[in-house]
């Protein structure tokens, strides 16, 4: 999508700023779908002669584990940066460690 305003040309930073905002509301919708559409298909027809408030629990139980399923990959990923970010640091020791050590 491209961001324009009626009034002209933004002021410098102004349409990045836009952009950045189009695209967390576009990443915060199409999550929210995303979620929608995982739990469409957990109740089946043989569910359906279930009490509503059966339905509801399962439904909240989905939610719940989702959220679940989300933070821990959200945790997996934080670890696997933090590792990358250590790696890294070392490599950089390292390297000034080699030229230090090398003679002139």
């Amino acid at each position: 999508a491209v961001v324009s305003t009626q009034s002209g040309p933004l002021r410098p930073g102004g349409k990045s700023l836009s952009i950045i905002c189009s695209a967390l509301k576009w990443l915060k919708d199409n999550q929210a779908v995303q979620e929608q559409a995982l739990l469409e298909p957990t109740i089946t027809e043989s569910e359906t002669d279930l009490p509503d408030w059966v339905n509801d629990q399962f439904r909240e139980q989905k939610v719940r584990q989702l959220h679940h399923d989300k933070a821990e990959k959200l945790r997996k990923e934080s670890r696997r940066k933090e590792r990358i970010l250590k790696g890294r640091k070392r490599f950089k020791k390292s390297v000034c460690a080699r030229k230090r050590d090398m003679p002139d």
